[in-house]
């Protein structure tokens, strides 16, 4: 059976059987629901999908098991800092900053474009025939070949190869 509500209501309990949905709106555009296998919010209509909090310098969560039978935290979108924040297993590994982004742990990307100053502390770990390239056509090239055993300062360019210094000497 259906009900329909146009007033208050105060319900202390409301149970709805699997697959029975409770629905918002003219063309019943949200629902919320359970499959028997999985829970639903579903925006079926027009429009965005939107999860607010309105409380001052409150946060919005997304949790889940952590694996272990526990609940942790996946995404926060922290309302008294403005970060937005993600988890693996309840360690974060990224925030947003107001300056850009900060990154907790192993970075692995297929392709890094960077623009800008650059500025890094420790080392620069290249290995056997992977080379430094400098230049628009990559005309000046650094590296070491593991098959040689040779070491290269390379350059392929129309120009010529100088080594200056303000020092006495080379």
């Amino acid at each position: 059976s259906r009900m329909e509500f146009n007033t208050d209501v105060n319900v202390a309990n409301l149970r709805l059987d699997d697959n029975q949905k409770a629905t918002f709106g003219d063309g019943n555009d949200l629902q919320i629901y359970h499959s028997g296998t999985a829970s639903f919010i579903a925006n079926t209509g027009t429009g965005n999908l939107r999860i607010r909090n309105t409380v001052d310098d409150g946060a919005v969560l997304l949790q889940s098991d952590d694996g272990s039978g526990g609940i942790v935290d996946y995404f926060r979108a922290e309302g008294s800092t403005g970060e937005s924040l993600l988890y693996y297993y309840g360690s974060r590994k990224l925030a947003t900053k107001s300056n850009g982004i900060e990154v907790t742990g192993h970075t692995e990307t297929d392709t890094l474009r960077v623009s800008g100053v650059s500025t890094f502390q420790g080392n620069v770990d290249l290995g056997d025939n992977d080379r430094l390239r400098l230049g628009d056509s990559q005309d000046l090239q650094i590296y070491h070949d593991g098959n040689q055993n040779a070491s290269y300062i390379r350059d392929t360019g129309s120009g010529s190869l100088l080594i200056t210094t303000n020092g006495p000497q080379i």
